[in-house]
């Protein structure tokens, strides 16, 4: 015996590594690149290098570096920073004002990034410009006031002074600089503490001193704490009012350049929010925000030629942008006539949609875009609109005709009389993608299309999606079983394909037919052969008299039953459950001796039933429809349950509703 095959996997591509590009800035000699940091505005461009690569980083950041650090601070912009504090270095003291904000930090109320400095620096305070965030701030603020503590417990100006506060109490109430005056700074006036802070450290404070053992020891600590606060917070209150009065500069800045930026586009005909957008502007409109510059007119003759590109291809975009929204909303609009057209019975057969927006005239309005003067509804609607659809949906069902009449095998199909049908529209005409397997709902049950149904139908992928392309009769093949058996059913009936009332006459023959092909004596409706055929590779049938297949069926055929019954309907799930379900396979059996099958089928049915003096029926087992589904393929070799397999032994209740039966 063959081993079986090992399963064969795909390797794995390993990713391309490229080397990275060479950063020639760090070839640099440290003196030049001082040199150069020097003409920077604030340590936060130092701090951004610092940030770029290890070796940048273990450059700016060691001790030698320090003069870097110091001659930015003491240039800084608007003012210099006040003087560090003997506890942080240079580099650790300038992450402390810029660090945060350049990095994207979180604001503490809604945890959104935001490029703001700390509302304080003593509690690492960060909020965003939503005036909402400075709300949700001040509920979870507790206010102390070290002036006046005598309502206060005796704890009070031990846990206090040990800790760190808001610099100034508008920190947390309100950023306007404007207000300041009303406010008081530290130590001088009452101030804000995290309220979830204050009750951790009052909670320490009291389970230390409670034992005689631990109270020294947190008196110290609070007593050294206390002097580390006294040392820090001057340090911080003068930070607070650098940041007021860099946050007033930067106003000011912003409001400069945006009047330059406004006279710059008048004068050059640029509209000024594609100048505000443009990449070569915006980034050098933030950077000179940021760094408290003014814009030259030196900057925007070197960035001229660049900014001019940006806002051609901006337009573009928009255009484009503009194109596509005008393209669909035309397209909305020729669907959802498409779908009308679908709805109409004498305008069938209609080509999937990918083919009808080919069309010259679906083309035309899809490509005009929609004004005032153009409604590509009311275009849709007039008299030579519904003039020029009719008369491509005729050339092309000309054509689709010729097409899958070869596919019958006719050829160039040619005929004087008006009263022979075309091949491809004759009841017996069946065609089956060879792309796909997939049926519209209608032909489910058939296994196979008519004319209509392969001109509308559409191949789809694998996870069912539609393919978005053209109609074309190549994709479909005869099928041959089905055309067999339609015309012996036609042949013995003595009806005539090429008639017009063929179909009509053809659905009238009723539940007369005996599949002779069946062990059983299965009995068909007309519209239940094509899809019957298929079980069989060589289907024969025969007519039986309507009181002989009355006295087989027992139980009338229902069409559509079983499609119905494994559809995603609500309703089908409870009555799947119902065990009212009979196998025809079993009631409905032929006797292997006699030499006419549909004569005897019809006596031993009629006995088996207790009719005309018989003995009494043998039971039939009744299923739930799983469970009949089960049955029919391993007692019978039936895996598709189709309507002619099964009867219910009652009236089943459609009316459920869908919330009872979810």
């Amino acid at each position: 015996m063959q081993s079986r095959r090992a399963k064969r996997f795909k390797k794995a591509v390993p990713p391309v590594q490229t080397a990275p590009k060479t950063c020639y800035f760090t070839k640099l000699p440290f003196e030049l690149i001082a040199d150069i940091l020097q003409f920077t505005q604030s340590p936060r461009d130092v701090l951004a290098l610092s940030l770029c690569n290890k070796y940048l980083r273990d450059t700016l950041l060691r001790k030698e570096s320090d003069f870097i650090w110091r001659y930015m601070r003491l240039h800084c912009q608007p003012s210099p920073l006040p003087d560090k504090p003997s506890s942080m270095t240079e580099a650790s003291y300038a992450a402390l004002v810029f660090g945060g904000g350049m990095c994207g930090e979180p604001c503490e109320a809604c945890g959104l990034p935001t490029d703001n400095m700390y509302s304080s620096f003593a509690l690492r305070i960060r909020i965003c410009k939503k005036p909402a965030c400075l709300a949700n701030i001040q509920r979870t603020m507790k206010k102390i006031n070290m002036q006046d503590v005598s309502s206060e417990p005796a704890y009070f100006p031990i846990v206090a002074g040990s800790m760190f506060v808001t610099e100034n109490s508008r920190c947390v109430e309100d950023l306007s600089i404007l207000t300041l005056t009303r406010a008081g700074n530290w130590p001088q006036a009452a101030n804000y503490v995290r309220a979830r802070d204050w009750d951790r450290s009052v909670q320490d404070y009291l389970e230390a001193t409670g034992l005689p053992e631990t109270m020294e020891a947190e008196l110290t600590e609070r007593a050294s704490r206390a002097q580390l606060v006294t040392a820090l917070m001057p340090t911080f209150v003068a930070l607070y009012h650098w940041k007021i009065a860099y946050d007033t500069a930067r106003e000011q800045c912003k409001k400069a350049n945006e009047e330059f930026a406004k006279a710059f586009a008048e004068k050059n005909g640029y509209a000024y929010w594609d100048l505000i957008n443009s990449p070569s502007f915006s980034t050098i409109h933030k950077t000179k925000n940021k760094t408290l510059e003014s814009i030259t007119a030196l900057d925007m003759t070197v960035l001229g030629e660049r900014i001019d590109a940006d806002i051609v291809k901006m337009k573009e975009q928009r255009e484009r942008r503009q194109y596509q929204m005008d393209h669909a909303k035309a397209y909305a609009v020729v669907e959802k006539h498409y779908e009308g057209l679908r709805t109409k019975r004498e305008m069938l057969p209609v080509p999937p949609f990918a083919t009808f927006r080919k069309f010259r005239f679906i083309k035309t309005i899809l490509n005009t875009p929609p004004s005032p003067a153009f409604n590509p509804s009311k275009q849709l609607k007039t008299p030579l609109a519904k003039t020029l659809i009719a008369s491509e949906l005729t050339a092309w069902r000309m054509d689709a005709k010729e097409k899958l009449g070869e596919v019958l095998g006719y050829g160039t199909w040619k005929a004087a009389s008006k009263t022979r049908l075309h091949p491809v529209e004759r009841v017996n005409a069946r065609f089956k993608c060879q792309r796909c397997h997939h049926f519209e709902q209608r032909y489910r049950d058939d296994g196979c299309f008519n004319f209509i149904g392969a001109c509308s139908h559409q191949c789809r992928r694998a996870d069912g999606t539609l393919k978005n392309e053209p109609w074309s009769a190549e994709r479909f093949v005869k099928d041959a079983k089905a055309v067999s058996a339609i015309s012996k059913v036609l042949a013995l009936s003595a009806l005539s394909a090429e008639s017009p009332e063929s179909s009509v006459l053809f659905d009238a023959i009723g539940s007369r037919i005996l599949c002779e092909s069946c062990p059983g004596a299965i009995i068909l409706q007309p519209c239940q052969v094509a899809g019957h055929s298929h079980r069989h590779d060589e289907m024969q049938v025969s007519f039986l008299s309507e009181q002989d297949a009355s006295s087989i069926l027992c139980h009338p055929l229902t069409a559509g039953l079983a499609q119905r019954l494994m559809g995603t309907e609500l309703r089908a799930k409870p009555l799947r459950g119902q065990k009212v379900y009979m196998c025809r396979h079993c009631s409905q059996k032929r006797e292997a001796s006699t030499m006419n099958p549909a004569a005897s089928s019809a006596r031993s049915t009629t006995l088996s039933t207790g009719t005309g003096g018989s003995p009494e029926p043998l039971p039939q087992k009744a299923y739930i429809f799983d469970g009949l589904r089960s049955h029919l393929k391993a007692s019978h070799g039936i895996e598709a349950v189709r309507d002619e397999d099964f009867y219910c032994s009652v009236q089943l209740d459609w009316s459920i509703t869908k919330e009872a039966a979810s």
